[in-house]
């Protein structure tokens, strides 16, 4: 049985980031100060300096002490998000003669807590679906585990004793994901094929790219909106030219790169990777001058249906040599996934 709303309340632990700002009182509430739903869970703390007298600074925004009679008047009031399992919130204080103090108010779960509130604020939705908690667990985005997508790829391409070839092509994409260790980790299958080609001279190059990865991420910064990711796993490469005019048959060769995101509070993202990707003869490398170096960008948005839709740009550099031949490649793409 998930835990109630008053022992996750109780489970939630205020760190202290300096020592001149006290948390007198936290509270961990599932609605925002105007009762409309949160897309996050809210920590609410009262906070005085020490010594009193001192101003705060969220950001570079002003925090002035509440002023209405009651329990809280004299103490600074905070409400912030607790949108990950630990959230960092950094202040600055300012003394009566102009000392500047800094740190960072730290709000944490244990991951059985963490665990707990999730499935506490799911169960609250099912019961009550026009409720508060209903209708925020209503708008969160859906977890999609296959990505359906189209891509522009512009591929110019170079191969010793031949002409130099150019073609803007249309490749269907299809992706595979399950997330796993508490969505910390991802495998995912990825394929890509170039259905139509607009090439020279009456050739049309098509290429098939397969590969399976498997990612883990860390959250980097006070905040936990951004992650850092490494990516590992396989690829495989083959070419489809008229008459074999040019290009490579069945080439492959191992991954491992690194990535980074940013997540909104909206549900979207923002993501970046850089990697260079060896080319095997078999299990052989073929060397170091025979890879692939590719970089790219995605921006990622919760559509009204809370599907997401991803629009990616990608350039790659690809180079081999092989039996004294040599072939290089320059390919730029944009993209659209939509998952289902």
């Amino acid at each position: 049985m998930a835990a109630s709303p008053t022992e996750l309340v109780t489970a939630a632990r205020i760190g202290i980031g300096f020592g001149e700002l006290k948390i007198v009182e936290s509270s961990l509430n599932p609605v925002g100060q105007d009762g409309a739903s949160l897309e996050d869970p809210e920590i609410r703390a009262v906070a005085r300096t020490q010594p009193m007298g001192w101003r705060l600074f969220i950001g570079l925004k002003s925090v002035a002490p509440a002023s209405d009679p009651g329990p809280d008047a004299g103490y600074f009031v905070l409400h912030f998000p607790l949108s990950v399992a630990q959230t960092g919130l950094p202040f600055y204080l300012i003394g009566p003669e102009g000392e500047i103090s800094h740190g960072v108010i730290r709000a944490a779960l244990s991951e059985a807590d963490w665990e707990r509130l999730r499935a506490s604020r799911l169960a609250a939705a099912q019961a009550s679906p026009g409720g508060a908690l209903g209708k925020a667990a209503k708008d969160q985005p859906k977890s999609s585990h296959f990505h359906v997508g189209v891509a522009l790829p512009y591929l110019s391409f170079q191969q010793s004793g031949l002409a130099n070839f150019a073609q803007l092509g249309l490749t269907p994409q299809f992706s595979a994901r399950l997330p796993f260790a508490r969505n910390r980790a991802r495998a995912s299958l990825n394929a890509a094929f170039t259905l139509l080609g607009l090439g020279q001279n009456g050739i049309t190059a098509r290429t098939l790219d397969l590969d399976a990865q498997v990612r883990y991420g860390w959250p980097v910064g006070p905040t936990g909106r951004w992650s850092l990711f490494v990516n590992g796993g396989a690829y495989y490469r083959t070419m489809f030219v008229t008459g074999d005019a040019l290009g490579f048959h069945h080439i492959a060769g191992p991954l491992l790169y690194p990535s980074i995101r940013r997540a909104w509070a909206t549900g979207g993202s923002a993501g970046a990777y850089l990697k260079f990707a060896p080319i095997t003869d078999g299990l052989s490398p073929l060397g170091l001058a025979s890879h692939e170096l590719a970089l790219g960008a995605d921006w990622a948005m919760v559509l009204r249906n809370r599907h997401f839709l991803t629009v990616s740009a990608d350039v790659s550099a690809f180079r081999m040599i092989f039996s004294d031949v040599e072939m290089s490649s320059l390919t730029f793409a944009v993209g659209l996934k939509y998952g289902i």
